[in-house]
């Protein structure tokens, strides 16, 4: 399946001199997501672009589109990264703690609210 990408707001064009990786951060409708691309950046790709399009036009060519320009990379891989932390912590809900250590707690706190209650637990 062809890559196809669409950042909506501000992309962070992240890559080193002479460096044969380029990752563009940014969001999408579902979250931040990071691309890395395999290849070596474009010249004249500017460090942060606004709304980019990325599509992979055939095996190992892609085309970053944006209003400020058309860039093309050769990359012999692309790696895509979705933030799923929000969608997992709605999936697995928090286990309820024990009675003893909300216990404990209350206890802790209570005393922590007292000046005695300080000074028993500074000593």
């Amino acid at each position: 399946m062809p890559l196809n990408v669409r950042f909506s707001g501000e992309v962070e064009c992240r890559h080193a001199p002479g460096a044969s990786a380029l990752t563009l951060a940014g969001r999408t409708e579902d979250g931040p997501i990071h691309l890395t691309l395999l290849g070596v950046a474009p010249p004249g790709l500017p460090p942060r672009l606004a709304s980019a399009l990325v599509v992979e036009r055939e095996a190992q060519l892609y085309r970053i589109s944006s209003s400020a320009g058309e860039w093309t990379v050769t990359a012999s891989r692309a790696f895509l990264h979705r933030d799923l932390s929000g969608a997992l912590a709605r999936a697995i809900p928090p286990r309820p703690a024990r009675w003893r250590t909300r216990l404990i707690w209350r206890l802790v706190l209570g005393a922590a609210a007292t000046r005695i209650g300080r000074w028993w637990l500074n000593r």
